[in-house]
Protein backbone atom coordinates (compact mmCIF):
# COMPACT_ATOMS: atom_id res chain seq x y z
CA UNK A 1 0.00 0.00 0.00
CA UNK A 2 2.45 2.06 0.83
CA UNK A 3 4.87 1.78 -2.49
CA UNK A 4 1.27 2.22 -4.07
CA UNK A 5 1.14 5.58 -2.28
CA UNK A 6 4.35 6.57 -3.78
CA UNK A 7 3.79 5.51 -6.87
CA UNK A 8 1.09 8.01 -7.00
CA UNK A 9 2.49 10.84 -5.63
CA UNK A 10 5.11 10.63 -8.12
CA UNK A 11 2.76 10.57 -11.24
CA UNK A 12 0.62 13.61 -9.76
CA UNK A 13 3.80 15.61 -8.95
CA UNK A 14 5.53 15.05 -11.95
CA UNK A 15 1.82 16.10 -14.01
CA UNK A 16 1.57 19.31 -11.56
CA UNK A 17 4.80 20.08 -12.53
CA UNK A 18 4.83 19.44 -16.52
CA UNK A 19 1.47 21.00 -16.74
CA UNK A 20 0.91 23.91 -14.18
CA UNK A 21 4.05 24.78 -13.32
CA UNK A 22 5.59 24.99 -9.98
CA UNK A 23 3.61 26.93 -7.40
CA UNK A 24 5.28 29.27 -5.60
CA UNK A 25 5.01 31.39 -2.37
CA UNK A 26 5.22 34.82 -2.02
CA UNK A 27 8.54 36.08 -0.25
CA UNK A 28 8.89 39.91 0.79
CA UNK A 29 11.93 41.88 -0.99
CA UNK A 30 13.60 41.88 2.63
CA UNK A 31 13.63 38.29 3.21
CA UNK A 32 17.05 36.66 3.89
CA UNK A 33 16.18 33.30 2.58
CA UNK A 34 14.78 32.46 -0.43
CA UNK A 35 13.12 28.98 0.47
CA UNK A 36 10.27 28.09 -2.53
CA UNK A 37 10.89 24.46 -3.16
CA UNK A 38 12.14 24.27 -6.80
CA UNK A 39 11.22 21.38 -9.09
CA UNK A 40 14.40 20.02 -8.92
CA UNK A 41 14.03 19.76 -5.25
CA UNK A 42 10.75 18.38 -5.92
CA UNK A 43 11.59 15.44 -8.30
CA UNK A 44 14.69 14.86 -5.94
CA UNK A 45 12.72 13.84 -3.02
CA UNK A 46 9.95 12.08 -5.02
CA UNK A 47 12.64 10.31 -7.08
CA UNK A 48 14.74 9.04 -3.62
CA UNK A 49 10.92 8.26 -1.45
CA UNK A 50 10.23 6.48 -4.38
CA UNK A 51 13.81 4.34 -4.41
CA UNK A 52 13.31 3.75 -0.58
CA UNK A 53 15.97 5.79 0.03
CA UNK A 54 16.33 7.20 3.59
CA UNK A 55 19.05 9.55 3.21
CA UNK A 56 19.82 11.94 0.37
CA UNK A 57 21.41 15.11 -1.21
CA UNK A 58 18.92 17.72 -1.52
CA UNK A 59 20.86 20.10 -4.27
CA UNK A 60 18.90 23.19 -3.04
CA UNK A 61 19.94 23.02 0.43
CA UNK A 62 22.81 25.48 1.83
CA UNK A 63 23.56 26.34 5.10
CA UNK A 64 21.86 29.15 5.16
CA UNK A 65 18.35 27.62 4.09
CA UNK A 66 18.28 24.09 5.15
CA UNK A 67 15.80 24.04 8.02
CA UNK A 68 13.44 26.02 5.84
CA UNK A 69 13.57 23.44 2.60
CA UNK A 70 12.97 20.68 5.49
CA UNK A 71 10.40 22.58 6.67
CA UNK A 72 8.64 23.06 3.21
CA UNK A 73 9.22 19.44 2.25
CA UNK A 74 7.70 18.33 5.56
CA UNK A 75 4.89 20.71 5.56
CA UNK A 76 3.98 19.46 1.11
CA UNK A 77 4.47 15.58 2.12
CA UNK A 78 3.95 15.30 5.20
CA UNK A 79 2.08 17.63 7.20
CA UNK A 80 1.77 15.51 10.27
CA UNK A 81 5.41 15.66 10.23
CA UNK A 82 5.81 19.43 10.23
CA UNK A 83 3.07 20.16 12.38
CA UNK A 84 3.93 17.56 15.14
CA UNK A 85 7.42 18.53 15.23
CA UNK A 86 8.48 15.27 14.36
CA UNK A 87 12.33 16.70 13.71
CA UNK A 88 12.51 17.32 17.53
CA UNK A 89 12.11 13.76 18.18
CA UNK A 90 13.95 11.04 18.43
CA UNK A 91 13.87 7.20 17.52
CA UNK A 92 14.63 4.09 19.78
CA UNK A 93 18.64 4.19 18.56
CA UNK A 94 18.35 8.09 20.01
CA UNK A 95 18.74 9.62 16.29
CA UNK A 96 16.56 12.29 15.49
CA UNK A 97 13.64 10.98 13.32
CA UNK A 98 14.30 13.63 10.59
CA UNK A 99 17.63 15.31 10.50
CA UNK A 100 19.82 17.19 7.77
CA UNK A 101 23.59 15.78 7.64
CA UNK A 102 26.47 17.27 6.10
CA UNK A 103 29.15 15.59 3.85
CA UNK A 104 31.75 16.34 1.46
CA UNK A 105 28.90 16.54 -1.78
CA UNK A 106 26.30 18.40 0.52
CA UNK A 107 23.26 18.85 2.78
CA UNK A 108 21.54 15.05 3.20
CA UNK A 109 18.30 15.22 4.39
CA UNK A 110 17.94 12.06 6.71
CA UNK A 111 14.78 10.11 7.12
CA UNK A 112 14.76 7.55 9.82
CA UNK A 113 13.03 4.04 9.81
CA UNK A 114 10.74 5.90 12.63
CA UNK A 115 9.54 8.38 10.39
CA UNK A 116 8.35 5.21 7.53
CA UNK A 117 7.23 3.80 10.77
CA UNK A 118 4.74 6.97 11.61
CA UNK A 119 3.87 7.70 8.20
CA UNK A 120 2.85 4.07 7.69
CA UNK A 121 0.43 4.19 10.97
CA UNK A 122 -0.39 7.33 10.25
CA UNK A 123 -2.07 8.17 13.43
CA UNK A 124 -3.04 11.59 14.04
CA UNK A 125 -5.90 10.92 16.60
CA UNK A 126 -4.17 12.53 19.57
CA UNK A 127 -2.94 15.55 17.70
CA UNK A 128 -7.01 15.55 16.03
CA UNK A 129 -7.95 15.17 19.00
CA UNK A 130 -6.65 17.88 20.74
CA UNK A 131 -7.79 20.39 17.47
CA UNK A 132 -10.83 19.33 17.84
CA UNK A 133 -10.23 20.60 21.81
CA UNK A 134 -9.28 23.58 20.96
CA UNK A 135 -11.82 24.41 18.87
CA UNK A 136 -14.75 23.22 21.12
CA UNK A 137 -13.47 25.51 23.97
CA UNK A 138 -13.59 28.00 21.07
CA UNK A 139 -17.34 27.49 21.12
CA UNK A 140 -17.18 27.53 17.69
CA UNK A 141 -18.54 25.14 14.93
CA UNK A 142 -18.82 25.22 10.68
CA UNK A 143 -21.77 27.46 10.94
CA UNK A 144 -20.20 30.29 13.59
CA UNK A 145 -19.08 33.55 11.24
CA UNK A 146 -15.29 34.01 10.62
CA UNK A 147 -14.96 36.94 12.55
CA UNK A 148 -16.25 35.24 15.79
CA UNK A 149 -14.66 32.25 14.54
CA UNK A 150 -11.07 33.87 14.36
CA UNK A 151 -11.57 35.91 17.83
CA UNK A 152 -12.71 32.72 19.75
CA UNK A 153 -9.88 31.14 18.98
CA UNK A 154 -7.35 33.39 19.15
CA UNK A 155 -8.88 34.08 22.74
CA UNK A 156 -8.20 30.48 23.56
CA UNK A 157 -4.85 30.19 22.35
CA UNK A 158 -3.67 33.26 24.14
CA UNK A 159 -4.48 31.97 27.61
CA UNK A 160 -1.47 29.55 27.10
CA UNK A 161 1.01 31.62 29.04
CA UNK A 162 3.86 32.13 26.68
CA UNK A 163 7.11 30.70 27.97
CA UNK A 164 9.63 29.87 24.94
CA UNK A 165 12.77 28.65 26.55
CA UNK A 166 11.26 25.59 28.41
CA UNK A 167 9.08 24.84 25.36
CA UNK A 168 12.40 24.93 23.42
CA UNK A 169 14.00 22.57 26.10
CA UNK A 170 11.29 20.56 25.82
CA UNK A 171 10.78 19.96 22.07
CA UNK A 172 14.46 19.13 22.38
CA UNK A 173 13.76 16.55 24.49
CA UNK A 174 11.77 15.08 22.17
CA UNK A 175 7.83 15.97 23.39
CA UNK A 176 6.03 17.32 20.25
CA UNK A 177 4.47 20.87 20.64
CA UNK A 178 1.05 20.23 20.63
CA UNK A 179 1.41 17.97 23.61
CA UNK A 180 3.68 20.47 25.52
CA UNK A 181 0.64 23.10 24.65
CA UNK A 182 -1.59 20.04 26.07
CA UNK A 183 0.17 18.49 28.74
CA UNK A 184 2.45 21.32 30.21
CA UNK A 185 0.08 24.18 29.49
CA UNK A 186 2.77 26.79 27.50
CA UNK A 187 3.00 27.68 23.70
CA UNK A 188 5.42 30.21 21.87
CA UNK A 189 5.09 31.65 18.63
CA UNK A 190 5.70 28.91 15.87
CA UNK A 191 3.34 26.48 17.66
CA UNK A 192 0.45 29.39 18.14
CA UNK A 193 0.64 29.83 14.62
CA UNK A 194 0.75 26.01 13.45
CA UNK A 195 -2.37 25.81 16.14
CA UNK A 196 -4.34 28.66 14.81
CA UNK A 197 -4.00 27.66 10.96
CA UNK A 198 -5.29 24.20 11.77
CA UNK A 199 -8.07 25.14 14.04
CA UNK A 200 -8.72 27.37 10.77
CA UNK A 201 -8.07 24.66 8.42
CA UNK A 202 -10.95 22.90 9.96
CA UNK A 203 -13.46 25.43 10.23
CA UNK A 204 -12.88 26.16 6.45
CA UNK A 205 -11.31 29.36 7.10
CA UNK A 206 -8.47 30.43 4.39
CA UNK A 207 -5.12 30.95 6.84
CA UNK A 208 -1.28 30.79 5.97
CA UNK A 209 1.18 30.49 8.10
CA UNK A 210 3.86 33.47 8.08
CA UNK A 211 7.40 32.87 9.11
CA UNK A 212 11.11 35.00 9.37
CA UNK A 213 14.03 33.90 11.57
CA UNK A 214 12.74 35.17 15.16
CA UNK A 215 8.51 35.04 14.94
CA UNK A 216 5.82 33.09 13.61
CA UNK A 217 2.06 34.28 12.85
CA UNK A 218 -0.80 34.13 10.52
CA UNK A 219 -2.64 35.60 8.18
CA UNK A 220 -6.06 34.69 7.29
CA UNK A 221 -8.34 36.29 3.88
CA UNK A 222 -10.87 38.28 4.66
CA UNK A 223 -13.08 39.89 1.86
CA UNK A 224 -10.48 38.68 -0.49
CA UNK A 225 -7.53 40.34 1.40
CA UNK A 226 -4.57 38.76 3.54
CA UNK A 227 -4.37 40.45 6.97
CA UNK A 228 -2.33 39.45 9.73
CA UNK A 229 -3.26 37.21 13.11
CA UNK A 230 -1.01 37.13 15.55
CA UNK A 231 -1.45 34.99 18.57
CA UNK A 232 1.61 35.71 20.34
CA UNK A 233 1.44 39.52 20.02
CA UNK A 234 -2.42 39.64 20.96
CA UNK A 235 -1.59 37.90 24.21
CA UNK A 236 1.26 40.65 24.88
CA UNK A 237 -0.76 43.88 23.91
CA UNK A 238 -2.88 46.10 26.67
CA UNK A 239 -5.22 46.77 23.60
CA UNK A 240 -7.21 43.55 22.96
CA UNK A 241 -7.84 42.93 19.23
CA UNK A 242 -5.11 45.11 18.36
CA UNK A 243 -2.95 42.08 16.36
CA UNK A 244 -6.31 40.44 14.71
CA UNK A 245 -6.79 41.78 11.25
CA UNK A 246 -3.84 44.05 10.96
CA UNK A 247 -1.33 44.92 8.38
CA UNK A 248 2.01 45.54 8.97
CA UNK A 249 4.38 45.10 6.16
CA UNK A 250 7.64 46.25 7.78
CA UNK A 251 8.04 42.85 8.90
CA UNK A 252 10.10 40.71 7.11
CA UNK A 253 8.75 37.41 5.60
CA UNK A 254 10.73 34.31 5.07
CA UNK A 255 7.91 31.36 4.36
CA UNK A 256 4.45 31.09 3.58
CA UNK A 257 2.58 28.52 4.41
CA UNK A 258 -0.92 28.15 2.86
Amino acid sequence: MYKIKKTILLILTTASILLNGFQCYAVEPVAIHNTNISAQTDLEFVSNINNNNTQFIISEMNSNNKWYIMDRILYKYYPEAYFQDWYYQYDASGLRIVDIYKNSTGYLLNLSQEFYNRITVNDNSEYNAFIDYLIAAAGVSDNTNQDTAVMNVVNVLKAYPYDDITFINLLNSGIPGYRIVRDYGITMCHSDSKLFKACMDRLGIPCRIIENSGHGWNQVLVNGSWVGVDVSYERKTSSPGKYIYFNDSSRPVIQVFE
